[in-house]
């Protein structure tokens, strides 16, 4: 049994050195893939914690644009929040000043027919300095129908604006919610849903350099975003998990501890997406207040929170 163990942990230290040599001596951006690939199912480069070989790395990927890897964003964030070291993709970027009234058409076109926005100094403050990143997620549990234009036009507004969206495709939201989406669809859903998105907006004749898709279990199930769960279910209460889902987690008459865990990540997704702000309908309010209360206690900003007007069924009943 010794003689196994001290394998391993010999073959371990020999797979540490090839890691570090590979991603260290490697080109970026040419190796971002490579890179992306490899931190799909590992939390650090070379070893089962963060060491100089991340370091190493994290400076030379520094410089390059890393919004179309998630793992590697995900890494560099988590790195980046130890060392200090602005990564590419989540630097400002730097702008021409502004005037008065740009600041003012920019903020009037991002805010425009939505029902409510929380944390307008917020969004004054960005607007100041550059454009806005703002993030929209939709669970992956079924086909998108004709309401999904409500959203849509609202994405072409921020688009329009100059903002920089994200569309999150909560696949793993959706399993939680009482299981709506069964594991083996979830992959295929997210396809589905980004074709069907892309040729909703195109319709909307809307520039979309600025989109980008990511898929929830692209970083939700990395050793840091679970720790930060871990972290975040030792100070929300139940009756404030309950509360934060009432609107939008399926109601049955007995729930299930992942209903109770869904307002959470989904708080947390605003952290690790790295936006300032997330878009939703009105249904959502209670889960943007839960975020506003409960991201500060993990030592993380509040953001800037848009909400839609809701289309009713034709019951009328919500």
């Amino acid at each position: 049994m010794i003689r196994h163990v001290g394998a391993r942990l010999k073959f371990r230290g020999y797979a540490a050195q090839v890691f570090k040599m590979e991603f260290v001596n490697a080109n970026y951006p040419d190796s971002l893939s490579t890179l992306n690939t490899h931190l799909s199912i590992r939390s650090y480069v070379a070893d089962y914690k963060l060491n100089s070989h991340d370091f190493q790395v994290l400076k030379k990927v520094s410089p390059c644009n890393t919004s179309n890897y998630p793992h590697v964003t995900r890494w560099a964030r988590h790195v980046t929040s130890v060392s200090g070291t602005p990564v590419g993709a989540m630097s400002p970027v730097p702008t021409e000043p502004r005037t008065p009234e740009q600041l003012l058409a920019k903020k009037e076109l991002i805010c425009r027919n939505l029902q409510e926005t929380v944390g307008e100094d917020r969004l004054d403050a960005i607007l100041k300095e550059r454009d806005v990143k703002v993030y929209w997620g939709t669970a992956t549990t079924g086909k998108p129908h004709i309401a999904y234009f409500v959203p849509m036009i609202k994405l072409a507004d921020f688009l329009k604006a100059g903002c920089e969206v994200t569309v999150l495709f909560a696949d793993l939201h959706g399993y939680l919610d009482n299981m709506k989406a069964p594991w083996e669809l979830l992959q295929l859903r997210a396809k589905y849903y980004e074709a069907v998105i892309k040729e909703m907006l195109r319709s909307l004749d809307v520039p979309l350099e600025k989109l980008k898709f990511v898929t929830g279990t692209d970083y939700q199930l990395s050793r840091e975003y679970t720790l930060d769960v871990y972290r975040l279910s030792s100070v929300v209460t139940d009756h404030d998990a309950r509360k934060a889902g009432a609107e939008v987690v399926k109601q049955v008459a007995h729930p299930l501890l992942s209903g109770l865990l869904y307002p959470g990540l989904q708080a947390l997704d605003e952290e690790y997406l790295g936006v300032d702000a997330q878009f939703g309908g009105v249904d959502q309010r209670k889960i943007f207040m839960f975020a506003e209360k409960y991201l500060p206690l993990l030592g993380y900003k509040k953001r800037v929170h848009f909400m839609n007007p809701m289309i009713p069924d034709l019951l009328a009943t919500r």
